[in-house]
């Protein structure tokens, strides 16, 4: 049985402890399949990193999908309250790290606390809603 299989029983469980009636909002079927390109196009600690983020009124309601994650994956309960610090936790430590990417996140992070006291929440969000094209020009031209 692979890890996948071995979630299928803990995720119907999360489910049915989150959706008491049974039936998921559909809001979350695009959330899921946003996040399913995501994660394809800019890999998992990005796409989860973005989902967490703070940054607009929508991804308040993704930061469900990601709670939800984190409780199907984080069956010790380790007390972790956002999924990408889990995910940092958890990750194969001889594995490549693509530090580039932390730095951004953290970046990223750093400016939404900010956001109000120390950054103009116009120019946040004017950074943010182009953030996507930033990253495609920095890859495009990255040594």
């Amino acid at each position: 049985m692979n890890r996948v299989e071995e979630l299928i029983p803990r995720t119907m469980e999360v489910l049915k402890n989150r959706f008491k009636d049974g039936e998921i909002e559909k809001e979350y079927n695009g959330y899921i399949s946003s996040f399913g390109a995501s994660v394809l196009m800019s890999g998992l600690k990005a796409s989860v990193a973005m989902f967490e983020s703070e940054n607009s009124s929508a991804q308040a309601d993704r930061k469900k999908l990601m709670n939800i994650i984190l409780q199907i994956l984080d069956e010790s309960k380790t007390e972790k309250d956002k999924l990408l610090d889990y995910i940092l936790d958890n990750s194969d430590k001889d594995g490549p790290i693509q530090f580039r990417e932390l730095d951004v996140i953290n970046v990223q992070r750093r400016i939404e606390k900010n956001k109000g006291s120390h950054f103009d929440p116009a120019i946040v969000e004017a950074f943010f809603s182009c953030l996507d094209i930033l990253k495609a020009i920095s890859k495009e031209y990255e040594d």
